[in-house]
């Protein structure tokens, strides 16, 4: 219902809570906790339930933890969504893999070449307009410009991970780049994946829709639901940070 404060994630100091808060979840006033949120992360004040809650440790920066929270968040997901338990964590999760980002200038995307890079793989490609093109390679991808390269003919068959966050043509590119193993992540289709099918305007959405529901290697992520249906796995912290939740 408007009017709606918008910010999807908030960075904040605990003003007041209960003592189940305390008791359950180590949650006290003075805190200063991280969260994900879907509107209302720049209001003032907050409320939230403690379990939503990630203790920020002092040393980080608050801007730092910020950006942490749903875009390094949902670039770190994104690349292991099929990798469980400690293995995540290892140094080079991604060791030899070859990873496709379909148009990379977005903060996500940056975030995953940043990320893919660090975790091991072997090569980062991504597609980008001439004017991003410059900026794009100095993260480390190998980057095809849009408008003068057949970036689909230099890839096909070899990619093990593919990341489109726009699907404007995913069966005659992104999944024709795949090698026989890999799979191909649509991290932008949420909106579409949770509306009815009566209310989806064209046949060509319609299709999208039906295909990614029943074809085994192209898979859905969106960091809400993620987090709602995995929330001990979002807030995971290892000895990498703080060493405690």
């Amino acid at each position: 219902m408007l009017p709606i404060t918008p910010g999807v994630d908030f960075v904040g100091q605990v003003v007041n809570c209960g003592k189940k808060a305390s008791s359950l979840y180590h949650i006290h006033v003075n805190d200063r906790v991280a969260a994900l949120v879907q509107t209302g992360g720049n209001a003032k004040y907050q409320l939230e339930h403690a379990n939503q809650l990630v203790k920020v440790p002092k040393q980080v920066n608050a801007s730092k933890a910020a950006i942490l929270v749903e875009i390094y968040l949902s670039a770190f997901q994104t690349l292991l969504l099929f990798v469980k338990g400690s293995h995540r964590y290892e140094s080079m999760p991604l060791h030899g893999k070859s990873i496709l980002i379909i148009k990379g200038i977005s903060t996500v995307n940056q975030a995953i070449i940043e990320l893919a890079l660090i975790l091991g793989a072997e090569k980062v490609y991504t597609t980008a307009y001439t004017k991003h093109v410059d900026f794009l390679r100095k993260l480390g991808a190998i980057v095809f410009d849009i408008s003068q390269d057949d970036y689909l003919s230099k890839v096909k068959g070899q990619m093990d991970i593919v990341v489109d966050s726009f699907c404007d043509d995913l069966y005659e590119s992104s999944f024709k780049a795949l090698n026989h193993r890999g799979y191909l992540i649509c991290n932008g289709m949420q909106t579409l994946m949770n509306m009815p099918s009566r209310e989806i305007q064209s046949i060509e959405q319609l299709l999208i829709k039906t295909k990614t529901e029943y074809i085994s290697r192209i898979y859905n992520y969106d960091v809400y639901s993620y987090w709602e249906s995995n929330l001990e796995e979002s807030k995971v912290c290892t000895h990498l940070c703080c060493g405690s939740r």
